[in-house]
């Protein structure tokens, strides 16, 4: 199973945005549709997490992970070293 995503992990750039109130240590849970940091010309300027588990949820929405897609190319290249999430 891969790493949850949470603020802060890169997909390209920085994720932005997240769960406030569903913390993967200590940090908001990265979900489909948040923001990430823009990190260059389109598609990289305003890219957001576009893929996430089918099966685990944080306030809503699907949890982001490890090697998940933003909507940019990137996929995401860091996550929580202890909680995971399949899907």
């Amino acid at each position: 199973m891969p790493a949850v995503a949470r603020f802060g992990d890169v997909c390209g750039g920085g994720i932005i945005a997240g769960a406030s109130t569903v913390l993967t240590n200590g940090r908001p849970t990265a979900q489909i549709t948040n923001a990430v940091q823009g990190h260059g010309i389109c598609p990289h300027c305003a890219p957001v997490t576009s893929s996430a588990s089918s099966t685990v949820y944080a306030e809503g929405l699907p949890v982001h992970r490890l090697t998940d897609a933003c909507s940019c190319g990137h996929s995401t290249s860091s996550g929580s070293p202890n909680v995971n999430a399949g899907g």
